[in-house]
């Protein structure tokens, strides 16, 4: 990733029309999605993870509770990383 983002002839950062601008760019779509890619693999593993270590606290709801709600917040980040990609 990091060699892909230095050969990125990125010049002028534009955050609104970065895309529009630089969709076409030599690297820039490679590094996206290996970006993307990798960003939904943390998510993926943080959402299977922490869904299995919920339903472990047995005893304490609450923590049962915030564990199982990170695994869902990590769900919709997998799901925005497809989107992305699409």
């Amino acid at each position: 990733m990091t060699a892909l983002f230095f050969l990125a002839p990125v010049d002028v950062s534009e955050p609104i029309r970065f895309a529009d601008r630089y969709s076409t760019a030599a690297f820039v779509p490679q590094y996206m999605l290996l970006f993307i890619a990798m960003i939904a693999l943390a998510c993926a593993d943080i959402a299977m993870s922490t869904w299995r270590h919920g339903r472990r606290h047995g005893g304490n709801v609450r923590l049962r509770l915030s564990v199982r709600l990170v695994s869902a917040a990590a769900v919709f980040g997998f799901a925005y990383c497809l989107f992305k990609a699409a």
